[in-house]
């Protein structure tokens, strides 16, 4: 066999473990950048949610408000004996 070929091989298993660190060093950093870009995402879905909710709940609110003065405000113009 060449020696250049087991030399050359040596120096990759040389580098190796180097390679699976960086590998790893890699991984976790996307990961991490995974979790952040979920997380914000998560809380923009749930801003949205809490404003959906405060509108809807305020048209509700309106809508029975206007339905209480509705037969209340015919009532006070009609008078109490309906004249």
């Amino acid at each position: 066999m060449d020696g250049r070929f087991i030399r050359s091989f040596g120096a990759t298993r040389k580098n190796q473990p180097l390679t699976i660190v960086m590998l790893k060093i890699i991984e976790v950093v996307v990961l991490i950048v995974a979790g952040i870009c979920f997380v914000s995402w998560q809380f923009r879905d749930l801003r949205r949610a809490r404003e959906i909710t405060r509108k809807q709940r305020g048209s509700e609110q309106s809508a029975s408000m206007k339905s209480i003065e509705g037969p209340s405000d015919t009532y006070m113009k009609g008078g109490p004996h309906g004249g």
